[in-house]
């Protein structure tokens, strides 16, 4: 993969990023991890993952405190 987006913020998902991405490739780091934080409230919108375009637009615009996505 050219590119690989890590969302979550674990250590397994940024390592699994870092063996997906082809060599030259971007791995994206946006996400977050706090083990003292509950984020669950914080969550201001949830969406299918066929609506991500639409989740990251909302997001961008400043629109949303954290997007969930679920498959």
């Amino acid at each position: 993969m050219n590119l690989v987006v890590e969302a979550v913020g674990s250590w397994p998902t940024i390592v699994q990023s870092l063996d997906l991405v082809r060599p030259g490739g971007t791995v994206c780091l946006v996400g977050e991890h706090s083990g003292k934080v509950d984020a669950a409230p914080l969550a201001s919108h949830t969406f299918p993952l066929d609506q991500l375009r639409v989740a990251y637009d909302l997001f961008g615009a400043g629109e949303a405190l954290k997007v969930l996505v679920e498959p």
